[in-house]
């Protein structure tokens, strides 16, 4: 049975923006030939294969489209994936598009996807760290792996399969993303000498220590568990 047939089988996508959910729409779309939700990247029909938010637990009130309310009976079942990104490096690529008020309430977003990831129960879930799934295609594959979208295109969307398109789909990537997201900077980092601390760089320490001591403050402790990585 196709994903796309029944509501109850599509996967679930926790992610802060940021954070890598593009450029796996595009290597789905790319090696699957299935549609990814949002606005259209490469493949335009059909029904989008996962389920995604930015705002799981609804805090920004919007409570539909890519902002989606996720509460414990739809995932039941499911599997549910949350794309995690160094939250100093989120909180500074905010500060360069918005206002300090608009970056701090994106903080609270994304401290609040991960609290609520963390709670969630009755479902299969796993974290996959952006660091780790856009810059090696055997964790790109694994991710694709988990969620389980079959390839519709007689390609492969196994590890072989992401490792042969790895270049082309980087390029596609972020040749989309300047486009789509050109009045939030497009892409900054994808090419940059130090890419993974490219933003938090010129983080003043004022908004470094703002941001880890909400963390300390408010994050779980499952939920700092999946962060030790960035809190060193």
């Amino acid at each position: 049975m196709e994903i796309a047939e029944t509501k109850n089988l599509k996967p679930v996508v926790i992610s802060s923006q940021r954070s890598g959910l593009n450029f796996l729409r595009v290597c789905i779309e790319s090696l699957t030939g299935r549609r990814t939700p949002g606005k259209p990247l490469l493949v335009e029909t059909g029904s989008p294969v996962f389920v995604r938010t930015h705002d799981s637990a609804n805090i920004s009130k919007k409570g539909e489209g890519s902002w989606k309310e996720i509460d414990d009976e739809l995932v039941q079942g499911r599997k549910v994936v949350l794309l995690i990104r160094d939250p100093f490096e989120i909180y500074a690529r905010e500060l360069k598009i918005a206002n300090p008020a608009a970056a701090r309430f994106k903080l609270e977003i994304y401290i609040s996807n991960l609290n609520h990831f963390c709670s969630l129960s009755g479902c299969e879930k796993r974290h996959f760290h952006y660091e780790d799934f856009t810059m090696a295609p055997e964790k790109m594959a694994e991710v694709i792996g988990f969620l389980g979208v079959p390839a519709g295109n007689g390609q492969k969307a196994d590890e072989v399969g992401v490792r042969a398109e790895w270049d082309k789909m980087r390029q596609i990537g972020k040749d989309l993303y300047d486009i789509n997201q050109k009045n939030a900077g497009g892409s900054m980092s994808l090419n940059a000498e130090n890419r993974l601390g490219f933003h938090q760089a010129t983080l003043s320490s004022v908004d470094r220590n703002f941001v880890a001591g909400h963390i300390h403050e408010k994050v779980s402790v499952a939920g700092r568990a999946i962060l030790d990585r960035y809190l060193a």
